[in-house]
């Protein structure tokens, strides 16, 4: 899934899986709005300006993804995007943070590698607010 504004975009959407895809070249790799209860496993997620964005989401699991080159984030939780898994990715070489957390709580961030952030001041994780 290549140059689109969004790679996969959910929108109110709930329980669904997607598993080995290749994103790249979007705006979005991966942006879920209000939309709980969803599988992200074993995706490579590269070269979007945002990797993955879940805002208004809970209870998501984004399980042993490649998520690297992105020009901003890797990974971003914001507007109460809480109760979700982010764990086994191999979060690398995103210019700005490995994972942002603006606005999110009772979040599990565990078993991740996250490596090589790029820009100059840039995050492995980072929260905000939570």
């Amino acid at each position: 899934m290549t140059t689109a504004s969004d790679g996969i975009r959910l929108d109110r959407s709930k329980n669904n899986t997607f598993e080995e895809n290749f994103i790249h070249s979007n705006s979005f790799g991966i942006r879920f709005l209000t939309s709980p209860d969803n599988e992200l496993t074993d995706n490579l997620i590269y070269s979007n300006t945002q990797g993955i964005l879940l805002s208004t989401s809970l209870r998501n699991n984004i399980t042993d993804n490649n998520i690297s080159l992105n020009t901003n984030y890797g990974i971003r939780f914001s507007i109460n995007s809480n109760n979700n898994i982010i764990s086994k990715n191999n979060i690398s070489l995103n210019s700005a943070y490995g994972i942002r957390i603006t606005s999110g709580s009772s979040n599990l961030i565990k078993e991740n590698r996250i490596f090589s952030c790029s820009g100059a001041s840039c995050n492995g994780i980072f929260i905000e607010a939570g």
